[in-house]
C-alpha cells in the first residue's frame, strides 16, 4: 500500500455493516523483523514496501477509518526464513550462491 490511510478509507467505505478485511502484510514487533531487521525477506517481496507498520499503527488507521482490529496473528513460512538466513549471510537473490527452495527440494 503505497497510501496506507486512503487503501483504509476505500475499504471501510466498501465494507459492508458486518463485513471483514483479511489484511496480510509485514509488522514490525513480529519475530522475523527483531531477528533480521533488514535483512528480513518480506520487506523486499514482492517489490518493496513503503510502510512498515507495527500492530499499533495498524489498529489506529483502522480505528481512523472508523474499523477495528479484531485478531493480529503473526504468520510465517520456512521459505521466508530460508531467504532471510541467506540475506543475513550476505547473499541476495541475484547471487548464483542463493538457493530457492525448490532447488533446495523444499516443497
Amino acid at each position: 500500500m503505497n497510501n496506507p490511510s486512503e487503501v483504509m478509507r476505500q475499504l471501510a467505505i466498501r465494507l459492508r455493516p458486518t463485513g471483514r478485511i483479511i489484511l496480510r502484510i509485514p509488522l514490525a514487533g513480529s519475530y522475523a523483523w527483531k531477528h533480521y531487521g533488514l535483512n528480513w525477506f518480506k520487506l523486499g517481496c514482492p517489490a518493496g514496501i513503503s510502510f512498515l507498520h507495527t500492530p499499533a499503527s495498524i489498529r489506529l488507521l483502522a480505528s481512523q477509518n472508523d474499523l477495528q482490529v479484531d485478531e493480529l496473528r503473526f504468520e510465517g513460512t520456512d521459505h521466508q526464513f530460508y531467504c532471510s538466513e541467506q540475506y543475513a549471510r550476505d547473499i541476495p537473490m541475484s547471487d548464483p550462491r542463493f538457493r530457492s527452495r525448490r532447488r533446495c527440494g523444499w516443497r
